[in-house]
């Protein structure tokens, strides 16, 4: 089956959202020694991706109307991610059996995935933008 623009797009935007939350996970795990294998990162980051898919379609991130404007992509990704994020922490404490992590690394996630969707989000919806003007 061959996917439509839409879905083809929707999908690659997806994509780059999993793929910042993965990317944190490794540059954390990275960071405070934890293993680095990939199946070590996916665990890590599983909750937290998760969450996102649940809270992202909710506030309608990937609706067309929005991916295509920076502005409205940035925004409902920025919400989305707030509604994902305690929830993603708090899966992540009972996946790895250990108590609530402490506020900062909350706040650490927040901001950091946070940054890497603002960036994802800003670089789609200009090539969706340049896609769009080069077909006209």
């Amino acid at each position: 089956m061959i996917l439509s623009r839409y879905q083809s797009s929707t999908a690659l935007l997806a994509a780059g959202d999993l793929a910042t939350i993965v990317a944190f996970a490794a540059m954390g795990t990275r960071s405070h020694g934890s293993e680095t294998g990939i199946g070590y990162v996916l665990a890590t980051a599983a909750p937290f991706m998760f969450s996102w898919l649940v809270a992202a379609p909710l506030v309608g991130a990937y609706r067309t109307d929005v991916a295509a404007q920076t502005a409205a992509s940035i925004g409902r990704a920025l919400l989305a991610w707030a509604l994902a994020l305690f929830p993603g922490v708090a899966g992540r404490a009972l996946l790895r059996q250990s108590a609530f992590p402490p506020i900062s690394f909350a706040i650490t996630t927040f901001l950091i995935i946070g940054v890497l969707l603002v960036g994802w989000r800003a670089l789609f919806a200009l090539l969706q933008r340049r896609g769009a003007h080069r077909a006209n």
